[in-house]
């Protein structure tokens, strides 16, 4: 695959994660509208949670740092134990750099402005097929508008594609 074949394959995962993303806000407040209980929040989506689990790596990550900063001053400290906690230190690390990159999104989730002001008409996941009248999955949101209706940027970024 050419390097123009692989940077449209990332456009399209990108196109497709953003429209998860969109149906997601869209369809969860449509939801709750309609009369709906609202599910719990899932627990990679609430702030609160991801700033705790981060404390706790990050207070994790100290006391690994500390135990491996005392096992070198002692004598009979054995080499698997630095590695073990040096490999403990190193999967904190990682984990922390992801909840940081997961606290980001949720952020810029949060303050998500549909693009146009009509209502969500098709959801996205499996549905009957409008023409098809068999259930197949929808890959995107339908939203209700007219011609000539404007329509807002949700997110800041580049339109890739466009079309009916």
């Amino acid at each position: 695959m050419g390097n123009s074949g692989k940077k449209e394959v990332a456009r399209k995962l990108i196109l497709v994660l953003v429209l998860c993303a969109i149906s997601v806000l869209l369809v969860m407040p449509a939801a709750a509208a309609k009369g709906k209980r609202a599910k719990k929040a899932s627990p990679y989506k609430s702030l609160g949670r991801l700033q705790s689990g981060l404390k706790s790596v990050i207070k994790a990550k100290k006391i690994a740092v500390k135990k491996l900063t005392d096992l070198r001053g002692e004598d009979d400290a054995t080499e698997e134990e630095q590695l073990e906690l040096k490999a403990k230190i190193r999967k904190c690390k990682l984990d922390e750099k992801h909840i940081r990159a997961e606290i980001e999104v949720v952020k810029s989730l949060n303050v998500f402005t549909p693009p146009v002001p009509g209502r969500i008409t098709s959801g996205f996941g499996n549905r009957l097929h409008p023409i098809l009248h068999v259930h197949k999955p929808h890959n995107g949101i339908d939203l209700s508008g007219a011609v000539g209706d404007p329509v807002r940027a949700s997110w800041p970024g580049t339109v890739i594609v466009a079309g009916y």
